[in-house]
């Protein structure tokens, strides 16, 4: 009978052991072996669908005031589910655009699930923000506070020129345990020879996770293509991205997110003039899994700190959602992309 207990004691280290090692990374990012198993059990216990899939591993443009291949994300990646994303040392960037409905059908299920969402990435550009409602972003950080029980703090940044007019807006939202955010660098685009139906918000950030000297800094356009014409518009790419870089800060990584109403094919042309390369490719983004509309856009040869890691969130299925909730809170899906938090030089 010893033996017998003895055999199982054994057995049971060598299976411990084997699950500590293949998890060590994830332990060390949520701050301890107990932190891990604390945040695994509760997601799981909030969770039984497995919610946590984690990742395989010059122009007419003004400021307001003022041929290499690169490595392709598998899109079937997932970010992974919330952890301690202060101890990582990648930055986690996605794109949503909402549904003119997201605020008011079902609302409590689009908190819930969005605020999720946000909660695994660092920075979130939103599209179409009801104009009319923008407290509507007061509400989301209310649940994000709530769903980790206060533990982050997540601020968002809104295009006021938008609010103002009552349109739908384009707004960021991001972790203040990971980035900072410059505030006076944050900017609609003046766009005076009226080159783009709707002028990109400009956001400037900064990783926290290394020293300011080493961090990862950069600058995120957030942007929505004219529906009915946006291979004109994606013909400016190019100059908006030189004005951009001429704003006063010098910031050669410049990051385009959001809905550029066509697939990467008509990204090509970008491609071969400006040296633009993108995350999604040969993939759907819509809620219907018909169409790719969203992306994340940047010049390869500046953007080195991409990872390769990124793609489309089928937040249909992560969340267990049923079609009709699904498209209530939006007709695309969620494209994200994940960067080093330091800055590298070629």
């Amino acid at each position: 009978m010893k033996k017998f207990w003895a055999t199982i004691f054994l057995a049971l280290v060598v299976v411990g052991g084997s699950w500590i090692l293949l998890n060590q990374d994830r332990i060390q990012e949520a701050g301890g072996l107990t932190a891990f198993a604390r945040q695994r059990l509760s997601s799981n216990a909030a969770n039984p669908n497995n919610m946590d899939q984690d990742s395989q591993s010059t122009g007419p443009f003004l400021q307001a005031g003022s041929k290499n291949s690169v490595s392709r994300p598998n899109g079937n990646q997932q970010p992974s589910n919330i952890g301690n994303r202060a101890l990582s040392d990648r930055i986690r960037i996605a794109s949503f655009k909402l549904s003119g409905s997201t605020q008011y059908s079902n609302p409590q299920l689009a908190l819930r699930v969005i605020a999720d969402i946000c909660l695994r990435h660092d920075l979130i550009a939103f599209q179409e923000v009801d104009g009319h409602r923008p407290g509507w972003l007061d509400e989301l950080t209310a649940e994000i506070a709530r769903q980790t029980n206060g533990q982050l703090i997540y601020r968002h940044a809104s295009d006021h020129v938008r609010v103002a007019r009552n349109e739908p807006t384009y707004a960021f939202l991001y972790n203040t345990s990971t980035l900072d955010l410059e505030m006076g660098h944050t900017y609609t685009v003046a766009d005076p020879d009226n080159v783009l139906v709707r002028e990109p918000l400009v956001g400037w950030f900064r990783a926290r996770m290394a020293h300011p000297n080493e961090a990862f800094t950069f600058t995120v356009a957030n942007i929505q293509l004219d529906r009915k014409h946006p291979g004109n518009e994606i013909a400016y790419l190019g100059s908006l991205y030189d004005a951009i870089r001429r704003d006063g800060r010098g910031e050669d990584d410049v990051i385009f997110v959001g809905d550029f109403k066509s697939g990467d094919r008509a990204l090509k042309n970008a491609q071969a003039k400006f040296g633009m390369t993108w995350v999604v490719s040969d993939q759907a983004t819509n809620t219907m899994n018909d169409a790719q509309y969203d992306n994340l856009v940047f010049n390869q040869m500046a953007t080195l700190e991409f990872t390769g890691n990124g793609g489309v969130i089928d937040f249909l299925k992560v969340y267990n959602l049923g079609f009709r909730d699904a498209m209530a809170i939006s007709e695309h899906m969620p494209v994200w992309a994940e960067f080093s938090a330091r800055e590298k030089v070629r």
